[in-house]
């Protein structure tokens, strides 16, 4: 019985080894890492100069010299924080390299990482210098490294090495095993550790657990992870990274791009049966110079599959039928006869973009086909066109690379997400719920001189005013692993 209890006890420290990666040597020594989300890479020498990743000399070039002393930093896309022996922080900017000392935080400062995280003597706080602004997330003293994952949650290491998921005004939760060091890439959202083997490990959400990181070495002890890739450095300050292209980002494999045709939502029946409507939503993309159209994958549809199936062309969503042709009636879109319907789609498509495409105008040509009509008394052609999307700034929106602010208000659509993506292109609104981000936008349906003449005389028919319905198409873009 001792002996089984043995094993078991040995199989359930060592976990699932998963996640398999490759880590690289590579030049120089270091105390401290970090990465922006735009994939940059950063470290705090041993000479206390902070350093950036240089990919093509595949070498660093020296950020700072040695006068700031540094000993943690902080990488945004716009801004590096640096914190000196002295507690002073002082925040740059990456393109201008331009800064100034943000505040003093004293001699007390034990960690300050992602996000501006720093756990002080009075407690753990997150600081965001782009608004000159610290708030306090929780009286926590007994704790040793934090990671933040929003201005909410944050995952900390205590002082007994013990993990925890904390959230602002809840109750912290504990998690298994202890840990040196703790990372959240804001890309896969996921949380990575150092265990006290100075192993690292991921967490695994459903089994609940650490999973080792396959071909970890054992003697690591300060990490930083952004989109899956790993850099570390070890107790003796070599660096080493599992980035295939040693820059800290991966250039293999492929964007999932999901599509979704979520609603459409009209207004203003014109009579008491309620409106019909017709719809044809075809997102199309063209890569390369010769553009070559390709092909959407994994559809899933919620309504119609079949008669998209046997009638859609290309990457359509949705199709339409003319009156005298079969399955006419099994493609009309029936909201309602209330003043305001909405009718649920929610069919679904991915492109598989490679990672190593050149995102250049000249290579590219994404765009989403719509023709939207009413069918109640004949055909009315409400909204007709194709919208021009900035594949490029999607991306770097979704992977984390840029963020709403670095885009211009568009004032026009009266919302605080309306984002302008590039002239020519479509305005976009870009949201985030639970910590990811995703895309929406919306097709409103428009009056043709066409439609206002048959309001007319329909008008003059019943001797009375109407009004004829519009509606809205709704659809999203988002990443998926």
């Amino acid at each position: 019985m001792i002996k089984i209890f043995k094993i078991l006890v040995f199989i359930i420290s060592v976990g699932f080894v998963t996640n398999a990666q490759n880590f690289t040597k590579v030049p120089g020594a270091a105390t401290d890492i970090a990465i922006a989300p735009n994939g940059s890479v950063y470290v705090v020498g041993t000479s206390k100069r902070v350093f950036k990743w240089n990919n093509s000399k595949k070498n660093w070039d020296t950020f700072y010299d040695a006068g700031r002393q540094a000993k943690f930093i902080d990488a945004q896309n716009n801004y590096l924080n640096t914190v000196n022996s002295r507690g002073q922080l002082y925040t740059t900017n990456t393109s201008t390299k331009s800064s100034r000392l943000l505040k003093s935080l004293g001699s007390g400062l034990k960690d300050y990482g992602q996000k501006g995280a720093m756990i002080l003597s009075t407690g753990i706080a997150l600081n965001q210098p782009a608004r000159d602004k610290k708030q306090t997330l929780a009286d926590a003293p007994i704790n040793n490294k934090v990671a933040a994952v929003n201005e909410q949650s944050m995952y900390v290491i205590k002082n007994d090495k013990s993990i925890w998921f904390c959230q602002r005004n809840k109750k912290g939760v504990k998690l298994p095993g202890a840990a040196l060091d703790i990372a959240y890439d804001p890309i896969k959202k996921k949380v990575y550790v150092i265990g006290t083997s100075k192993r690292i490990f991921v967490w695994n959400a459903s089994r609940r657990n650490w999973d080792t990181v396959r071909n970890t070495r054992n003697d690591f002890a300060n990490l930083a992870v952004n989109n899956g890739v790993i850099w570390a450095t070890t107790a003796k300050g070599d660096i080493y990274t599992t980035a295939s292209t040693s820059s800290g980002t991966s250039n293999t494999g492929v964007y999932k791009l999901k599509i979704t045709l979520q609603k459409v939502t009209s207004f203003g029946p014109i009579n008491k049966d309620g409106d019909t409507f017709l719809l044809a939503f075809n997102p199309t993309l063209k890569i390369g110079s010769s553009k070559t159209n390709i092909k959407m994958k994994d559809r899933r549809y919620a309504k119609m599959s079949r008669e998209i199936q046997r009638y859609g062309k290309g990457n359509q969503l949705y199709v339409t039928r003319k009156r005298n042709e079969s399955d006419f009636d099994k493609v009309l879109i029936k909201p309602g006869k209330n003043l305001r319907n909405t009718f649920s789609i929610n069919n679904s498509g991915v492109f598989e973009i490679p990672k190593n495409t050149p995102l250049t105008e000249s290579n590219l040509d994404f765009s989403i086909g719509i023709n939207f009509s009413e069918v109640s008394e004949g055909t009315l052609y409400l909204n007709r066109q194709t919208a021009k999307l900035n594949l490029k700034e999607i991306l770097n929106y979704l992977t984390g690379k840029k963020s709403a602010s670095n885009y211009d208000y568009d004032d026009t659509q009266f919302r605080e997400e309306a984002r302008k993506l590039g002239v020519g292109y479509r305005t976009l609104y870009l949201k985030t719920q639970s910590g990811k981000r995703y895309i929406e936008d919306n097709f409103t349906g428009n009056y043709s001189e066409e439609t206002n003449n048959r309001k007319r005389n329909v008008s003059l028919r019943l001797n009375r005013p109407v009004s004829l319905s519009t509606g809205k198409v709704f659809y999203t873009i988002e990443l998926i692993d």
